[in-house]
C-alpha cells in the first residue's frame, strides 16, 4: 500500500510539473542565456516543494535499500561458491579436483594415480627452478609443471575448476630445511619460454596491458592418452604482466595448426557468448559469474553494487562515464581506489557506511593483500604458496 501511495504522489507532481510548464510558460523568468537551466522549484508553491524533497528523501532511502541487499547477496553468492562449484562443475574438474586435493601418504610415484605423480615432480621441477637450476624442457617436464600450476589453484580456492586465471606476484625469501633462496617468479617465466613448443602469440586477456603472451602447446601423441592435462587442458597461455607479476592460464587449444586454431576460435566465441544475456539463454551457455571459472572478469553482483554506489557519490555523467572505463581496464583494484577517494569527503552517513561496508566485504572475500592488483575472480597467490603445496 504504501509502495502504492508513494507512486500516486510522484504521478502528481510529474502531472504539476507538466501543468506548470506547458499551461503557464509565461510565468517562468527567462533564462539569462539559452545554456541556462530553469529550476523546475521554481513551478512548485511551497508544499508541492517539501512534498517533492520528500519524494528525493524517500528515493535514497530506497536505493540504500537495494544496495543493502545487493551487498548481502554479494556475500552470500561469493561465500557459496565452494559448495556450487562441486556440484556444477565438469564430471572432468570434479574427478581433477578429488585426486589433486588429496595429501600423497606415499613416495613410490609409480603406485600413485597418474595426476598426483604428475603434479608432485611438478612441485619437484618447481622447487628446483627457483633455486636457479634448468631441468631439460621436454613435453613430460613442462606437462608436470602446468600440472602443478593446476594444482596450485585447485588448492588455491579449494574447489574443482573448469576455467581460470592464475596470477603469481613475486615473493621473499624461501627458506627449506636444507636451503635458503630468493623465489622469483621470473625464473619459472623465462624457463618456459625455452620450451620447444612455446611461441609468442595474441591474446584478448588483460588488453590494456602493453605484453607479449606466450603460448605452450602441451598436445602431443604422449599426453593425448595420459590423464596428464587435467580437464582437457592442452595449452598454456602466460605472460609478464609487470615486473614482479605473472599470470598463467591453461586452456584447450593453442593457435598453431588449423584444427586447433579452429577450436580456439571456437572457444572465443562461446567466451563472447558468455557475456551477453539473450546468446547465453539462446545457446545454453554459462555465464563468466560460473562457480568453476575464476578469471580476471568482475562478478556482475559486484559491477552492479559499485554502479550502483557511483550513482549515489558521483553527480556527473562524464565523470562517472570515465570512472567506468578506468574500471573496464583496472578492475576491482580500480574500484578500492575510487571509493577510497570518495569517502574523504563528505558524504550521507548511510552512503559512507554502504562503501565501508563493500570494501571490507571485498578484502574479505578476496584477501586485502591482492585487492590493489586484483582486476576481476582471477585466482591471485604468491612465489612462496607456490613452494607450500605439496
Amino acid at each position: 500500500m504504501a509502495q502504492i501511495v508513494k507512486h500516486i504522489i510522484r504521478l502528481s507532481v510529474l502531472a504539476t510539473l507538466f501543468a506548470h510548464y506547458t499551461l503557464h510558460p509565461a510565468d517562468a523568468p527567462f533564462p539569462s542565456s539559452l545554456g541556462t537551466a530553469v529550476n523546475p522549484l521554481y513551478w512548485y508553491s511551497p508544499m508541492q516543494k517539501k512534498i517533492f524533497k520528500l519524494i528525493m528523501k524517500k528515493t535514497l532511502e530506497d536505493r540504500i535499500q537495494n544496495l543493502t541487499r545487493l551487498l548481502d547477496t554479494m556475500r552470500n553468492i561469493l561465500s557459496t561458491q565452494q559448495t556450487l562449484a562441486q556440484n556444477c562443475a565438469s564430471a572432468e574438474a570434479q574427478e581433477a579436483y578429488k585426486i589433486l586435493i588429496q595429501t600423497p601418504h606415499d613416495d613410490d610415484l609409480e603406485r600413485m594415480h597418474p595426476l598426483t605423480s604428475q603434479y608432485l615432480r611438478g612441485y619437484a621441477l618447481v622447487q628446483q627452478i627457483f633455486q636457479g637450476e634448468n631441468p631439460s624442457q621436454t613435453y613430460e617436464t613442462v606437462n608436470d609443471v602446468v600440472t602443478y600450476l593446476y594444482t596450485l589453484a585447485t588448492r588455491e580456492v579449494n574447489h574443482p575448476l573448469d576455467d581460470f586465471t592464475l596470477v603469481v606476484i613475486d615473493g621473499a625469501l624461501i627458506t627449506t630445511p636444507t636451503n635458503a633462496f630468493e623465489a622469483p617468479i621470473k625464473k619459472l617465466f623465462s624457463w618456459l619460454k625455452q620450451s620447444p613448443s612455446c611461441y609468442p602469440r595474441v591474446s584478448t586477456h588483460f588488453p590494456h596491458l602493453p605484453i607479449q603472451p606466450f603460448g605452450l602447446d602441451l598436445s602431443n601423441t604422449q599426453l593425448r592418452s595420459a590423464s596428464g592435462a587435467p580437464t582437457k587442458k592442452l595449452h598454456l597461455l602466460f605472460g609478464q604482466l609487470t615486473e614482479t607479476t605473472f599470470f598463467f592460464k591453461p586452456e584447450g587449444h593453442g593457435l598453431r595448426g588449423a584444427r586447433h586454431f579452429l577450436l580456439h576460435s571456437g572457444g572465443y566465441i562461446i567466451s563472447r557468448i558468455r557475456k551477453i544475456s539473450l546468446l547465453r539463454s539462446l545457446f545454453k551457455v554459462a555465464s563468466d559469474d560460473h562457480p568453476s571459472f575464476r578469471n580476471e572478469v568482475i562478478p556482475q553482483i559486484i559491477m552492479k553494487i559499485f554502479k550502483e554506489l557511483l550513482a549515489l557519490i558521483e553527480r556527473s555523467a562524464s565523470q562517472r562515464n570515465a570512472i567506468m572505463k578506468r574500471i573496464k581496464h583496472h578492475g576491482i583494484s580500480e574500484m578500492i581506489t575510487t571509493l577510497n577517494l570518495y569517502s574523504t569527503q563528505e558524504l550521507h552517513l548511510s552512503v559512507a557506511q554502504l562503501i565501508a561496508t563493500f570494501t571490507t566485504s571485498l578484502q574479505h572475500i578476496y584477501n586485502e593483500t591482492t585487492l590493489s592488483c586484483r582486476i576481476g575472480h582471477e585466482i591471485i597467490c604468491t612465489a612462496e604458496k607456490m613452494l607450500s603445496y605439496k
